[in-house]
C-alpha cells in the first residue's frame, strides 16, 4: 500500500507547475474548486496529448468527481475506482492517475491547496 505521505510530496511536487497561474488571481477571486481543477489538470496533463488531458479532465467533471464534496472525505472508496471508470474511456494509463488523484484527494482532505500555498514561503515544500 502506498503510504500518504508520498501523495503529500507529489501534491508538493506539483504545485510549482501551476503556481505562477495560481499567482497571476487574486487569492480572493480562486475557489478551493478552482486550485483542484489546476491541480488535477497538471495530473491528468502527464505524458498525454493535451487534447486527452482536457477530455478527462472534463469527464472527471462531468461526474462530479472534482466537486468538493468528493475531496472532503478520504474514506470515499469508490472514488478510486470511479476515477478509474472515467479514464479508462480512451485515457492513456487510467488505473496509475486514478491512484494518484485519490492518493491526491487523501493528501488534500487533511489541509487543502488554500491552506498550504498560503503557508509556504516555497511550493515545493508544502
Amino acid at each position: 500500500m502506498i503510504q500518504v505521505n508520498r501523495f503529500d510530496r507529489a501534491v508538493a511536487a506539483l504545485c510549482p507547475l501551476f503556481e505562477e497561474s495560481l499567482q497571476a488571481v487574486s487569492e480572493n477571486h480562486m475557489t478551493e474548486y478552482d486550485r483542484r481543477h489546476e491541480l488535477v489538470a497538471c495530473v491528468l496533463g502527464s505524458q498525454v496529448r493535451q487534447e486527452a488531458a482536457n477530455k478527462a479532465l472534463a469527464q472527471l467533471e462531468d461526474a462530479g468527481l472534482i466537486d468538493d464534496d468528493r475531496w472532503a472525505d478520504p474514506s470515499d472508496e469508490p472514488f478510486e475506482e470511479e476515477v478509474y471508470d472515467q479514464l479508462s474511456r480512451g485515457y492513456r494509463c487510467p488505473r496509475a492517475r486514478a491512484k494518484q488523484l485519490a492518493g491526491a484527494r487523501n493528501a488534500l482532505a487533511s489541509k487543502q491547496l488554500g491552506e498550504r500555498l498560503a503557508e509556504a514561503d516555497d511550493p515545493r515544500r508544502m
